[in-house]
């Protein structure tokens, strides 16, 4: 199994930061030039927990299920399904650097391991634009 772990520094603070990664339906607002449209199928006894599909700008749908949002540690944890990979466990947390800036650290386990270059491209890119998007006022 392939792992991935990236973090950036994003010049806004963790509460913010936190508060538009909380928003599960709210990713295509967050990195916007990486995904197109975020919906959510409400949890429920028949299915489990709540599931965000999150269509991508190039086409590719991945259905991630809630596994946990932490407010107090400002970390979520989803798994996925779609596309080539065959396993995928990731999480995403927000730490406070000051009052006025935050680490972002975005882990990854996943197969295949062929996927280690496009998931590593991925990571870095969903961050890179979310700090651009934050910083900027979005």
């Amino acid at each position: 199994m392939a792992s991935v772990i990236r973090d950036i520094v994003i010049a806004v603070s963790a509460d913010r930061v936190w508060g538009a990664i909380r928003d599960l339906e709210g990713l295509h607002r967050l990195v916007p030039g990486l995904v197109a449209t975020t919906t959510i199928e409400p949890a429920s006894e028949a299915t489990g927990p709540a599931i965000r599909v999150v269509t991508f700008t190039s086409g590719l749908i991945l259905r991630e299920r809630i596994v946990d949002v932490d407010d107090k540690a400002r970390r979520i944890a989803v798994t996925a399904t779609g596309g080539r990979i065959a396993h995928h466990n990731s999480w995403m947390q927000v730490l406070a650097e000051s009052e006025t800036t935050s680490r972002v650290t975005w882990g990854c386990d996943f197969l295949p391991d062929l996927l280690t270059d496009t998931v590593r491209g991925i990571a870095e890119r969903v961050l890179a634009e979310m700090k651009v998007n934050l910083e900027s006022g979005g």
